[in-house]
This record gives C-alpha cells, structure tokens and sequence, in this order.
C-alpha cells in the first residue's frame, strides 16, 4: 500500500501517544468483530525482524503498520461492507481507480484509500477499498461519516480493509494487552478469541468449483432438498485452525477422514450436527449410515488469520 512517504515513514510504538484512551467508540468498518469481520494482522511492535504484535503473539508481518479485517468473499464486496470515518477531521489524501478485486500473491502497490487528519500530526488510514469513492481532498467528515466500501484493491492477497492509527509521526497500536500496556484506544476493546471456530457452512447441490469457489462465492446455496438420493455438496469455513490433525464429528460420534467434513447421511443438517476439536492422534475413519463418505477437501488460508476451508461431497 502506497499512501504518503510522510504519513507511513514513522515507526510502530505501543504508547498512545496524543491519542486518547478510548477514543475509538466503534469500529470503523461494519460488521460484528470475528463473525463478520475477521481481525487478523495487527501492528508489529517488534523494532527488528521479530515478530510482536499487542498480545505477546505474531500475529502479524514484519513492519506492518495497521489493523487488517478480512470479510469472507468477493459476494460480501457485492453486498457492500462500509467503511467509515473512525473520528472527526479533514480528508487529507485520497486515491481511487484502482481494480479492486485482488486475490492470491500480488504485486500492485497501488490501492484505493482514504487518509484523514484529526488535528496536528494525527492521522488515520482507511486502504483496499472499492474504487468509486465520493471524497474530495479538503472535505470535512464527522465520525461515523462513511468514507467507502471494503474490497481488495493494492497489495491485497484477499478482501479486506487496512486500517492505521498514527500519532506524531509514529504508528499507533490502538489495541492494548501484555506486550502494549496501558489504556486500550477502542472505548470497547472485545475479546480476543483463541479458540477455533466456524465462519460459515454452506450446503449446495453443486460442487464449489469456479467461481462458486472462493474468494468469488457464487454458488447456489440450498437449505432444503427433496427426500430420497441425493448428492449434496457441504462447505465449511474455520477461523483460527492453526495446523495440527482436525476431527469433525456428526451427531452420531463417528468422524470422518483428517482433512474432510461430511454431514450425517440424513439431509437436514444443522451447525449443532457437527463439532470440531483439535486432534493429537489420527481421527478415525468412519462410514455413515448411507453408505461411505466420497470427499474431496481443499484448505486455504487467510491473509490475516489462519482459516481452512474444507469442501466434500456427500451421496
């Protein structure tokens, strides 16, 4: 991402700096954190190579700079995802035009953002946003005025907003925990979940191949079929499956292979039929009732927070 030399040449510090404790009393892009929204790079508080970020963990790269929050899929993009001013000030900077549907490893470093200034040395960032933004360089905005939409325009490998806090020309963490003390920036910081968990699970009478794949998440997705044979096609998303051996399990207790998910052979499925915990031996194969399990899976992973996607077909 390419904003402003001036604007992005300070360094990561945990101190708040001139910036208020609590100041930020909403998250400035819409959604509900680790449901809609998944947070996952955070600023890298380590000086050197390390790797640091506010919770004494690493989750983030070397030398990032902000709070990145990933949505699902290019059809949230078509939804649309605001984004929004996360205080009052004056637009100082904005970029637009740029094809905003990266995905995968890129080289683009240029993207559709917005900057603001919020008084003397304080600034905030809003990056990879959908081209088509209505701002003009001068422009008042009170918090809460929306700036643009979420995409994946610039260095983006999947749809997400980037968002920075600076203060005196130094990157500001807004998030505070054991490795950045102090008063939290977020009027409400919520909890950071540890544990893993389901984002979405999608039943289709299709296979999730194409752009029923994602990022583009065009398939037609079925909640109810005809009784008797059917081929049903079973998506499961992850956040924060990090490695290791993954057993699902049906309401029956049986698993089926690492690496797979299928449903129980019965056609009304529920999230409450299946459940996941981490494994330190090999799941046990199973068979349900209707015959055996035929499974294909394929696992990705998010640009910020580690996910797996798991894809199977069930007959």
């Amino acid at each position: 991402m390419v904003v402003t030399a001036a604007l992005l040449a300070g360094t990561a510090s945990g101190s708040r700096g001139s910036a208020g404790a609590g100041e930020f009393t909403f998250y400035p892009q819409a959604g509900i954190l680790w449901q809609d929204l998944y947070p996952g790079n955070f600023v890298d508080l380590d000086p050197g190579p390390g790797l640091r970020d506010f919770d004494c963990g690493t989750q983030t790269y070397d030398g990032h700079t902000g709070t990145d929050s990933v949505i699902r899929s290019f059809r949230e993009i078509d939804i649309g995802v605001p984004v929004f001013a996360a205080l009052a000030g004056r637009v100082l900077a904005v970029q637009d035009g740029e094809y905003d549907r990266r995905f995968g490893p890129t080289v683009s470093q240029f993207d559709n953002h917005v900057v603001l200034e919020h008084g003397p040395g304080r600034f905030t960032i809003y990056s990879h946003l959908r081209k088509g933004i209505r701002l003009k360089r001068g422009q008042r905005v009170v918090a809460g005025q929306q700036l643009g939409w979420t995409a994946s325009s610039g260095n983006s490998s999947w749809p997400h907003m980037h968002f920075t806090s600076q203060v005196g020309g130094e990157i500001d963490e807004p998030w505070t925990g054991p490795c950045n003390p102090g008063p939290s920036g977020w009027a409400n910081q919520p909890a950071y979940p540890t544990d893993p968990y389901v984002r979405d699970l999608a039943l289709s009478e299709r296979p999730f191949v194409g752009k029923a794949a994602l990022p583009y998440d065009q398939a037609i997705r079925t909640g109810t079929f005809v009784a008797g044979t059917r081929t049903i096609y079973t998506r499961v998303e992850f956040g924060l499956l990090a490695g290791g051996r993954t057993c699902v399990f049906g309401s029956s207790g049986r698993t089926v292979p690492p690496r797979s998910i299928a449903p129980p052979a019965r056609l009304s499925v529920s999230t409450t039929a299946l459940a996941t915990r981490p494994s330190r031996t090999a799941c046990r194969s199973g068979r349900w009732a209707a015959g055996a399990s035929s499974s294909t899976s394929t696992t990705r992973r998010s640009p910020t927070r580690p996910s797996r996607s798991f894809q199977t077909r069930e007959v």
